[in-house]
């Protein structure tokens, strides 16, 4: 009786206790675009808001010939949107990616945003600090 109590509290406190969970992100790498490959160490320690400022200078470098790779800068910019709670600008910047560079792993991203989107409103409703992922 007292194993089965406490497994059943165990299964409870995992479902309601906030924790934290770890996910791994795929993104973009082009070493040719030295502000992405920064972008991509901020992401890698979870210094979101750094991540967002280099890949927007990525972009910056992404005209011209180089125009072809945007898609790769816009992905990983909408990640770092993404998991700093800026749900609508991840979707916006996902959704040019995709018109960009048609990958499927942009779909699946769009997807994930949606799903942390509702997440995190759910979360807040409840009373809790949904804070930016690490």
């Amino acid at each position: 009786l007292a194993t089965a109590r406490s497994e059943v509290v165990r299964q409870y406190l995992e479902r309601v206790l906030p924790r934290q969970t770890w996910i791994a992100v795929d993104l973009y790498k082009d070493g040719d675009f030295p502000d992405l490959q920064l972008g991509n160490g901020y992401a890698e320690v979870g210094n979101w808001s750094a991540a967002v400022g280099a890949y927007e200078r990525a972009l910056q470098a992404m005209t011209g010939d180089l125009a072809e790779h945007r898609y790769k800068g816009l992905f990983n910019l909408g990640v770092a949107y993404e998991f700093s709670d800026r749900f609508a600008e991840a979707r916006k910047v996902l959704e040019e990616a995709y018109a960009a560079g048609q990958d499927a792993r942009i779909l699946a991203e769009l997807r994930r945003n949606e799903a942390r989107e509702v997440e995190v409103r759910r979360l807040r409703e409840q009373g809790g600090a949904a804070s930016p992922a690490r």
